[in-house]
């Protein structure tokens, strides 16, 4: 069970990030439903943070991003690229983060204007 509240960042990453978890066990089989609809959240959220490190795909090897992106709900904090690892590669989301999205009926919720990403847990 995942027990954070941040997700995305890979020990294939490198570097700060090698603590973190491999992505292969987070690929599998099972069907996220609805696909489309997580998409939608996933790339709703508030930005949080732009690096200029282009986003590789570790499965597939395929150019994401030209650059790093996070997002937030105000309570999680993600990377951009979990939308391609979701629609290409079947990436299972932690139960926590799911509950969140079927909560707010897959719409990232708006954040207030004094909101301090710093404040989130992250890796």
């Amino acid at each position: 069970m995942w027990d954070k509240k941040w997700f995305g960042y890979w020990k294939q990453d490198g570097g700060l990030y090698e603590n973190c978890p491999d992505i292969s066990d987070w690929i599998g089989s099972e069907s996220l439903q609805p696909c489309k609809d997580i998409v939608n959240y996933i790339e709703g959220g508030d930005l949080v943070a732009v690096s200029p490190m282009k986003t590789v795909c570790h499965i597939c090897n395929a150019t994401i991003d030209s650059s790093k992106v996070v997002y937030t709900d105000g309570e999680w904090l993600w990377t951009k690229d979990l939308s391609h690892y979701v629609s290409h590669h079947q990436l299972k989301l932690p139960h926590l983060f799911l509950n969140k999205m079927k909560k707010f009926n897959y719409v990232c919720p708006e954040i207030d204007e004094n909101f301090d990403a710093m404040n989130l847990e992250h890796p």
